[in-house]
């Protein structure tokens, strides 16, 4: 291969290597829902979207058509109504098994807007965390420090613009 042939083909490598470099850096300084919704892609599932009404006894519902009241910030119980309500108007609600548990979500939680997440206390969750958006759910073990911002960042407001919220 010719030297002139080599340069051709580093060049493009370069140029092929900077327009994904810039594209990276403008993917997730423009659009930061997106890039967090790539982060958490791996945990989060979606769900089937109802609009039928909930049972009162439904554990992290992440859609229906119950009425309801949308909260936000850390509440101690939150009945499922207030959680569809605030799921529908785009807020994250986590439902941790224990206070502590909620503890430790709203603190990871508390630089990021309260507008835009509830954390609430369910012992009936299967894990310690369950975190829900509309039609999306993520279950973890533990509370995580990088998931579940990551969550409320890329799935809070997706409904539309955030209702406004005075944390309860």
């Amino acid at each position: 291969m010719s030297a002139r042939r080599v340069l051709v083909w580093a060049g493009l490598a370069v140029g092929v290597f900077m327009v994904g470099l810039v594209a990276g850096v403008v993917f997730g300084q423009a659009a930061p829902d997106v890039a967090a919704r790539q982060i958490v892609r791996e945990f989060a599932v979606s769900e089937p979207v109802t609009l039928d009404t909930v049972a009162e006894d439904a554990v992290a519902p992440t859609s229906g058509g119950n009425d309801g009241m949308a909260v936000c910030g850390r509440v101690p119980h939150l009945p499922v109504d207030d959680a569809i309500a605030s799921l529908d108007a785009g807020l994250v609600v986590v439902h941790a098994r224990t206070s502590d548990v909620a503890d430790q979500a709203a603190a990871v939680l508390e630089s990021s807007d309260p507008a835009r997440w509830i954390v609430t206390v369910d012992d009936r969750v299967g894990d310690e965390v369950v975190a829900t958006a509309w039609g999306v759910r993520m279950t973890l073990a533990a509370v995580d420090e990088h998931l579940l911002p990551a969550f409320v960042t890329g799935y809070a407001g997706r409904r539309g613009p955030l209702p406004e919220c005075s944390p309860a």
